[in-house]
C-alpha cells in the first residue's frame, strides 16, 4: 500500500474494530422461556419482533469511532437483537481520516490505524484489517452474463449448504431489459411473508424475462421466485440465499429504493402459460429490498400482515 498524503500529529488512538459475535443467549424471536405463545387482544398470537441484526458486521455504521455490535436487547416474553453503537473516546476527525487512508479497497475487512506517535504520513505499516465474519469478496455462484449478478439459482440454497456470504461486485445498471408495454411491477421491502401474483388471462402469461433488482447490504438473505404453469407444473426463477451486495447496512427507511449501489440484477426468464408467482422472503433474516418488473400478464393483490408496510406497485 502506498503511503497517504495525511499527516497527523500527536497519538492516534486504535480506531473502533468490531470483534466477531461471540454467541447470543438465545435465538432471534424465540420464546425465553417454555411457556405458551403470547395471546394478543383479539385472541391471535403476538409476533416475535423484527429482526434487526444476526451478526455485529449487520450492525456496522461505517464510523471508525464507535463499536458496533449486535446486542440482546429488552426482555420480556422474545430475547430480541439489535444494533447498538458506543463512541470510542477520544476518536475525532483525525482516526476517521485515518482509517480512510487505511482503506484496502476490500468490503470484507476494517480498516483502521495502529498507535504510533509522532506527525508523518500514514503508511502501510501503521495499518491494521480486520476481516469481518461470514464475508468473501471471491464470487462463488455461476456468471450468467455481464449485465447481471451470478446466477438467479444458487443449488446451495436448496440444499441447506450456503457456506460465506458471497460479495458481487456492482455493475452498473443501465435501462431494465423490459418492453415498455410491459414495464409494470412491484417493489418489495424488509418482511418475511409471499406475495401471490395471478395471471389476468386462464391460460397463463406469455413467455417474457423479468427484471429483478435485489439488494441485501451486508449479509445474504433467501430470496425465491416461484411459478406455477397450468398444468399445475412448479418451477423455480430465482433462489438466491448467499449473495451480499454492499459493505454497509441498508440506508433506506425500509420503504424507498435504495441507491444503485447496492443493488444487483438480475435477468430471469418467465415460462409461457404461467399462471401464478410466488415472491417468498419467508427466511429472510436481515434487510433487503426487491424489485420485478415485466408483470403485466399479472395481477397483484396488496399483501396483508408482515409484507404489507414493504409493498408497493412500480412501473418504468
Amino acid at each position: 500500500m502506498s503511503r497517504s498524503s495525511v499527516a497527523f500529529p500527536g497519538a492516534l488512538l486504535l480506531a473502533a474494530l468490531t470483534a466477531c459475535s461471540a454467541g447470543t443467549a438465545g435465538r432471534v424471536g424465540s420464546r425465553s422461556d417454555a411457556g405458551p405463545a403470547p395471546r394478543s387482544d383479539d385472541g391471535g398470537s403476538t409476533p416475535p419482533p423484527a429482526v434487526q441484526c444476526e451478526l455485529d458486521v449487520d450492525c456496522d455504521d461505517a464510523d471508525p469511532c464507535t463499536t458496533d455490535v449486535c446486542e440482546s436487547v429488552g426482555g420480556g416474553e422474545f430475547i430480541e437483537l439489535a444494533c447498538g453503537h458506543e463512541t470510542v473516546e477520544g476518536c475525532g476527525r483525525e482516526e476517521r481520516d485515518c482509517a480512510l487512508a487505511c482503506d484496502d479497497g476490500d468490503p470484507c475487512t476494517r480498516d483502521a490505524c495502529r498507535d504510533f506517535t509522532g506527525g508523518g504520513d500514514i503508511g502501510e505499516d501503521d495499518c491494521v484489517h480486520v476481516r469481518l465474519d461470514r464475508c468473501t469478496t471471491t464470487p462463488t455462484l455461476p456468471t450468467e452474463d455481464p449485465g447481471t449478478a451470478g446466477d438467479p439459482i444458487d443449488p446451495s440454497c436448496a440444499a441447506g449448504e450456503t457456506g460465506e456470504d458471497v460479495f458481487l461486485p456492482y455493475v452498473p445498471l443501465g435501462t431494465p431489459a423490459v418492453a415498455a408495454s410491459c414495464g409494470t411491477g412491484i417493489e418489495l421491502q424488509v418482511c418475511r411473508g409471499v406475495v401471490t401474483a395471478r395471471s389476468v388471462a386462464p391460460g397463463g402469461a406469455a413467455a417474457r424475462t423479468l427484471v429483478v433488482d435485489f439488494a441485501t447490504y451486508t449479509a445474504g438473505d433467501r430470496l425465491r421466485i416461484e411459478g406455477t404453469l397450468a398444468s399445475g407444473e412448479t418451477y423455480l426463477l430465482m433462489d438466491t440465499c448467499r449473495v451480499r451486495t454492499w459493505e454497509r447496512p441498508d440506508p433506506t427507511d425500509g420503504r424507498t429504493r435504495p441507491p444503485d449501489e447496492t443493488i444487483r440484477r438480475f435477468e430471469i426468464a418467465l415460462r409461457a402459460g404461467t399462471v401464478e408467482l410466488r415472491f417468498d422472503s419467508s427466511f429472510a433474516g436481515t434487510p433487503w429490498y426487491e424489485r420485478v418488473l415485466g408483470l403485466c400478464d399479472f395481477t397483484v393483490a396488496p399483501p396483508t400482515g408482515a409484507c404489507a408496510t414493504g409493498f408497493r406497485t412500480t412501473s418504468l
